[in-house]
């Protein structure tokens, strides 16, 4: 797969803005990825907005190579931070696929929105087999929104994140 710079991606949707992640973005990082937030995420939540910074500024640098993709999802008319959405190696045939929604938006369908024109845009842009999206068991709302692009159970296993023991399931979502 040739090198691509993601670091002008920009994608919208009927709703959000999808925008590279940036140090710009690090105090609403920072306040909104709480525990709460990353229990069932490999990411431990940050310790100050100044680590938020800094691996903010690492994973921008990690799009000017094209390894990654993460984008920062605002909404369109206020330009009010919602949440984050990545594809991780984005290098091999099956990338991996997440997101995370601040708590006061969620339940509107914003995460479902989101991943929908992410994939939209990989499917057009990206050579792949399929797409990892890993749900813990515990977060139903997140496998329904892997159910709902089409994602099929393709292994589950368990693993370590920041606060103990994860019980993930493997949707795998197949290029269109």
């Amino acid at each position: 797969m040739k090198e691509q710079d993601f670091s002008q991606l920009r994608i919208n949707s009927p709703r959000l803005l999808l925008v590279p992640s940036t140090g710009q973005f690090s105090s609403d990082t920072f306040k909104e990825y709480t525990e709460e937030i990353a229990r069932y995420m490999y990411q431990k939540p940050y310790e100050s907005e100044e680590s938020a910074r800094k691996t903010l500024s690492e994973v921008f640098e990690k799009m000017k190579l094209g390894s990654i993709i993460s984008l920062t999802l605002l909404d369109k008319d206020s330009e009010e931070f919602i949440g984050r959405a990545s594809l991780l190696e984005v290098d091999t045939e099956t990338p991996e696929i997440g997101i995370w929604i601040k708590k006061s938006a969620h339940r509107k369908g914003y995460a479902r929105e989101a991943i929908g024109v992410l994939i939209d845009w990989v499917d057009k842009n990206i050579d792949y087999k399929y797409l990892r999206y890993p749900v813990d068991k515990r977060n139903p709302r997140s496998a329904e929104i892997a159910k709902s692009l089409g994602g099929v159970i393709g292994k589950e296993y368990k693993t370590e994140n920041w606060a103990g023991e994860l019980d993930d399931i493997e949707y795998w979502i197949y290029k269109k």
